[in-house]
C-alpha cells in the first residue's frame, strides 16, 4: 500500500494537529492543509486530476517512521456532477511480530555502532562488521540542525572514525569534519544535543551520482529537555 499513500505525502500541505503516547509508543497525527501548490495534475502517480475539486487528508505516523493508518477524501467534478472517493491504509499489529534479517544483510550492508564521546562534542562511529564502505556519506542531525559530509576513504570492519562541529570564532558557519583518531576538543568546538542516538546504514541501489553507500546519525533530544537553542538556531551550514 505504500505506493499508494506516498503521492498523497507528496502533494499534500500538512501540519501537525495532535501527539498521543500509546502502549510506549508516541503517535503523531498530521492533517493536511491544501494541495501543495507546486504539485502537477496528471505528473506520474499524483493523485490530483484535472477534475480534482478538493483532496483532503489525515496520516497517523510513530515515532518509529511507520505510517500507522491514513484516510483521504477526494472531491472530483465530473460531467457536472459530484464525486467522492474515499480512500483508507492501515497497519496492524505493530510490535507483535518477530523478523529475522535475510543472510543477504550481513553481506551487503555494513553495521555501524554510533556513541557521543569527547565531552559531548564529538561523535564516535565504529564498523561492527559487513562490507567496507568507500567514501560514504555521512549525515549527522543534531537539533537544530543538520550536517553531511562525504567521507575520503575507507572504513573497514573493526575500524573507528570520529564525526565533529566547528565553528571558527565570529563566524556562524558550523562545518561537519571527520577523523580517523580521537580529536583533541577545543573552544571551536560545537557541543551535541544531549539525547538517544540512533544510527541507520544504508546502500544506493539506482543513483549513479551519489555516494553507494550513506550512513544516517540522529541524537533525539528527550521530550522533557528543553532549554535555549537560539545560539546554534542560526548557524548555517557549510
Amino acid at each position: 500500500g505504500s505506493d499508494i499513500v506516498a503521492p498523497y505525502l507528496r502533494d499534500l500541505d500538512y501540519e501537525l494537529v495532535a501527539t498521543e503516547s500509546v502502549a510506549n509508543r508516541t503517535r503523531y497525527t498530521y492533517s493536511s492543509t491544501g494541495i501543495n501548490e507546486t504539485a502537477q495534475p496528471n505528473l506520474g502517480d499524483t493523485p490530483l486530476r484535472e477534475t480534482t475539486e478538493s483532496i483532503n487528508a489525515t496520516v497517523v505516523i510513530n515515532e518509529r517512521g511507520i505510517i500507522e493508518s491514513f484516510s483521504a477524501r477526494e472531491v472530483h467534478s465530473v460531467d457536472n456532477e459530484t464525486v467522492t472517493l474515499n480512500h483508507t491504509f492501515r497497519v496492524t499489529g505493530i510490535g507483535e511480530t518477530v523478523t529475522t534479517p535475510p543472510e543477504w544483510v550481513a553481506e551487503e550492508v555494513a553495521q555501524v555502532d554510533a556513541s557521543v564521546t569527547g565531552n559531548g562534542s564529538v561523535l564516535e562511529l565504529t564498523h561492527l562488521g559487513g562490507p567496507s564502505m568507500t567514501e560514504p556519506g555521512l549525515f549527522l542531525y543534531a537539533p537544530p540542525a543538520y550536517g553531511q559530509i562525504l567521507f575520503n576513504g575507507t572504513i573497514a570492519p573493526g575500524e573507528t572514525v570520529y564525526l565533529y562541529l566547528t565553528v571558527e570564532e565570529g563566524s556562524n558557519e558550523t562545518q561537519l569534519r571527520t577523523a580517523r583518531e580521537p580529536p583533541s576538543v577545543n573552544s571551536s568546538f560545537v557541543g551535541l544535543a544531549p539525547g538517544n542516538v540512533s544510527i541507520s546504514t544504508y546502500r544506493y541501489l539506482f543513483r549513479d551520482n551519489e555516494p553507494t553507500v550513506g550512513i544516517e546519525v540522529t541524537i533525539e533530544r528527550p521530550a522533557e529537555s528543553s532549554g535555549n537553542e537560539s545560539g546554534t538556531a542560526e548557524r548555517s551550514w557549510r
